[in-house]
């Protein structure tokens, strides 16, 4: 065999050798997906966008309803979104379905409903969290021929009974400053604070104040797992407070927490040489943890403070 034969043969076996690794890359390489789809669930997202799915890790339990004889399922009350955790310890709120199959409105007693969370958007729910809720029925009241409800009959006896005290509640919620008065152009700062003999899973509240004589500076000392302050007006500002992603178990408020410090700075010019003004809860709700469902809030207790020039 002579040296162009040899050489010929050589430069074949290296063309199939090169053919051989060029063609084992190709087959081994990872495909681009497909653009077009959702790349976590496979939904239609759009050509170029890809949507990562929020999977539901926990629901907040709604605060239970109670309601008089004879109502029936479409007039509970139920509401109609809850607020849920995302496995990345954001919050929001889904709509939910009720399976009231189970509930007579013409027998007293107390009825759990369980609900269905509704995805929207990049919602997921892998694990199928479900959310219940207390519904009570009172019980029955005597009712006349006529259809009203009879009052009972007069007791003439001299009654023994010591008498009513004030209502117990389980929250109180209400805010605190470091004094009751303040010059213009003086800043001050108002603790949002929350007490109680259960635990608690949220706090939603609106706050209002008058904005012709404070101005509303900002907000801090907020230390919850999902914390929310902003303005939702001239005069207003909404709170909400989830402590935890337990639900169930809630969190503690025999000692007092504090929800949020909101900051705030006196305005000049009104007539008087000194004015008196509150800073008030114009809407509270507390959710108190799944063991305590009939858990009662204290209405909101303004702070009163007195402005002068």
């Amino acid at each position: 065999m002579n040296k162009k034969t040899l050489f010929i043969i050589l430069a074949i076996v290296l063309f199939i050798i090169l053919l051989s690794v060029l063609a084992a890359v190709f087959l081994t390489a990872p495909k681009e997906p497909n653009k077009d789809q959702n790349i976590a669930t496979g939904n239609s997202a759009g050509a170029g966008v890809d949507i990562l799915e929020k999977a539901v890790a926990l629901a907040a339990t709604p605060e239970g309803i109670t309601v008089p004889y004879g109502t029936s399922a479409q007039a509970i009350g139920l509401p109609d979104t809850v607020v849920v955790i995302y496995a990345d310890n954001t919050a929001g709120n889904l709509s939910v379905s009720w399976d009231t199959a189970n509930y007579n409105g013409n027998a007293a007693g107390t009825y759990i409903l369980e609900g269905t969370l509704q995805m929207s958007g990049a919602a997921a729910n892998p694990d199928n969290v479900r959310v219940n809720i207390t519904v009570e029925v009172q019980d029955n009241s005597v009712i006349s021929a006529t259809g009203a409800i009879d009052a009972p009959a007069e007791d003439n006896t001299e009654s023994t009974l010591a008498p009513e005290e004030d209502e117990v509640y389980n929250f109180r919620v209400y805010m605190e400053t470091t004094q009751d008065s303040y010059k213009a152009g003086n800043t001050f700062s108002v603790g949002v604070m929350l007490t109680g003999d259960v635990n608690y899973t949220q706090v939603m509240a609106a706050i209002t104040y008058d904005a012709g004589l404070l101005e509303y500076t900002g907000h801090g000392d907020l230390t919850a797992l999902v914390a929310e302050v902003k303005k939702s007006g001239a005069d207003k500002i909404s709170l909400r407070n989830v402590p935890s992603m337990n639900m169930v178990a809630g969190e503690p408020c025999e000692t007092p927490v504090k929800l949020v410090t909101l900051k705030f700075k006196v305005k000049g010019g009104f007539a008087a040489s000194s004015v008196d003004t509150d800073i008030s809860f114009d809407s509270l709700i507390v959710t108190p943890a799944a063991s305590a469902k009939n858990a009662t809030t204290a209405p909101g207790e303004a702070l009163s403070i007195t402005l002068s020039k």
